[in-house]
């Protein structure tokens, strides 16, 4: 073999060699740690990455109550209790009552006017998620009271709101109205809505 090709080949090799450790020394003095990707529509969070336990439902999603209110008290049920009450069609309950947290877990909520005096009767039903319905009835208040119809259930006036919170199998009806003082007036609507939920 030609001795000048060897040599040749091995200058060659050598200053490759030496090129990739200059090409290794100048890297280790870059910062190496990756500049953050946005993905578009969720400021400050990496494309790539994990979702956290934080980022994620707390818990299992309420089932959806679709129950028809015609269907949670009948026509003839609301006339045997107050003729004068007539249902209010899109009845919206108000902000930061239990009403409106049954509509925030996609529940039923139905509300009937008292035409002569003006009172709203509400009823509202909820199918939460087992851990959320221990803990609303963890801290329900007012005097227990059994219901004939099933469930147990907690009444309490306050403002002048009558309103007793009814825990049935999965389910937690609130069932309010200003004409209702004390325990026995609500009677008839609680056995009525709950024999009306287990049929429907």
């Amino acid at each position: 073999m030609n001795v000048t090709g060897v040599r040749s080949r091995s200058t060659g090799l050598a200053l490759a060699a030496g090129a990739a450790v200059a090409v290794l020394l100048l890297s280790g003095c870059v910062d190496q740690t990756p500049s953050p990707t946005h993905s578009p529509g969720s400021p400050g969070t990496s494309a790539s990455s994990t979702p956290t336990p934080t980022q994620t439902a707390s818990g299992p999603p309420p089932t959806p109550v679709t129950i028809a209110c015609a269907k949670v008290l009948t026509p003839q049920q609301v006339y045997d209790y107050n003729p004068n009450y007539v249902e209010v069609a899109s009845y919206k309950p108000s902000a930061g009552t239990p009403g409106a947290q049954v509509a925030a877990d996609q529940g039923q909520v139905c509300g009937w006017l008292n035409e002569t005096s003006g009172v709203k009767l509400e009823v509202a039903i909820a199918h939460p998620a087992s851990s959320e319905l221990s803990t609303l009835r963890s801290g329900a208040t007012g005097s227990t009271v059994q219901l004939g119809g099933g469930g147990i259930g907690y009444f309490e006036v306050a403002g002048g709101v009558g309103r007793i919170q009814i825990f049935s199998g999965a389910y937690w009806i609130v069932i309010s109205s200003a004409d209702i003082a004390a325990e026995g007036d609500v009677d008839p609507v609680a056995k009525d809505v709950l024999g009306n939920l287990g049929a429907a």
